[in-house]
C-alpha cells in the first residue's frame, strides 16, 4: 500500500517539513525578539539627554560657541551698517558749527559785517576786480 498523498509525498515527510517550519519560525521569532529588545534600548539611549550631553560635549560645545560668534559677528555687521561713517559725522559736525556760528552771527549784527569785508576782498583781488568793472558773469 501506497501511503503518498495527491501531491506525491509521504505524511513522514508533511510531518517533518511541518516541523522544520516550526522550528525555523521559532528561530526567527527569537531573533526578531532580540532585534525589537536592541531597538528600544537604542530608542532610550537616543532620547536620554543627560546622556548624549555627556557623550557630545565636545561638539556641542564647538557648536554653540561658532553659535555665538556667528550671532556677535550679525550684529557687528548690522551695528555697523547703521552707524555713520566719519565723512557723514564730519559733514554734521560742519552744518551744526556753520548752523551755530549763523545763528550767532546774525543775533550780534556781525553776518553783514563779515559779508561786507569778505566781498570788498574778493573785490581787492585783480581778477574779481577785473570783472566788476567789465561787468562780466559766467555763462
Amino acid at each position: 500500500m501506497n501511503n503518498a498523498g495527491a501531491d506525491g509525498k509521504t505524511p513522514i515527510d508533511a510531518a517533518e517539513k511541518g516541523a522544520q517550519l516550526e522550528h525555523d519560525i521559532e528561530a526567527i521569532r527569537d531573533n526578531l525578539g532580540g532585534l525589537v529588545g536592541e531597538l528600544d534600548r537604542r530608542r532610550h539611549r537616543v532620547f536620554n539627554i543627560r546622556a548624549q550631553l555627556r557623550d557630545h560635549a565636545i561638539p556641542l560645545a564647538i557648536g554653540m560657541v561658532t553659535l555665538a560668534g556667528l550671532l556677535a559677528g550679525g550684529v557687528a555687521v548690522v551695528r555697523a551698517r547703521r552707524r555713520p561713517t566719519l565723512t557723514k559725522r564730519a559733514s554734521r559736525l560742519r552744518q551744526a558749527a556753520w548752523g551755530a556760528l549763523g545763528a550767532a552771527l546774525f543775533r550780534n549784527g556781525m553776518a553783514t559785517v563779515l559779508a561786507r569785508r569778505l566781498a570788498e576782498r574778493l573785490v581787492a583781488r585783480p581778477v574779481f576786480a577785473e570783472a566788476v568793472k567789465t561787468g562780466a558773469t559766467r555763462a
